[in-house]
């Protein structure tokens, strides 16, 4: 049996250096792990979203939050609906936001509108929506022809 070579041995040293790559290229291949959750609702067809990087607590530094229609899960990417609403920060990264009210762009964001899109609805018709937020954060909800507000669990 052959004793290795001190010099192959790992040293403290380079197990640390070693192990501090490891985790820098685990920690930048993953998305940030954000969530956005029906948090209440301002009025018909007005959720407020709430934003954080876990569900149920508010506080992250978002960069954008985007409304659409619900995809067809059957459909390609490309087919999937445009945006009915989104606002973006105007400064990189965003600023420090609890939660965001359909229609109004909080305090450092801005409404972005598709030129060829048509402005968004002062209130969401009846329908089935999805809100995501930068990272992974994304919720399914309902808009009935009432204009209540019900979360769509784990779609």
């Amino acid at each position: 049996m052959r004793t290795p070579s001190p010099l192959a041995l790992p040293s403290p040293a380079r197990r640390a250096a070693a192990f501090a790559i490891a985790t820098s290229v685990a920690l930048l291949g993953c998305p940030r792990p954000d969530a956005v959750w029906i948090a209440g609702v301002a009025g018909p067809g007005r959720p407020v979203f709430g934003v954080g990087h876990r569900k149920g607590v508010p506080g992250i530094q978002a960069g954008m939050l985007e409304v659409s229609l619900c995809e067809d899960p059957k459909a390609q990417a490309a087919a999937w609906p445009p945006p009915v609403w989104t606002v973006v920060a105007t400064d990189f990264p965003g600023p420090q936001v609890r939660s965001i009210t359909y229609g109004e762009a909080p305090a450092g964001f801005t409404t972005r509108v598709m030129a060829h899109a048509a402005p968004p609805p002062a209130r969401l018709p009846a329908g089935c929506y999805r809100a995501e937020i930068g990272g992974t954060g994304r919720v399914y909800f309902h808009v009935s022809a009432s204009g209540a507000v019900t979360p769509i669990p784990d779609r």
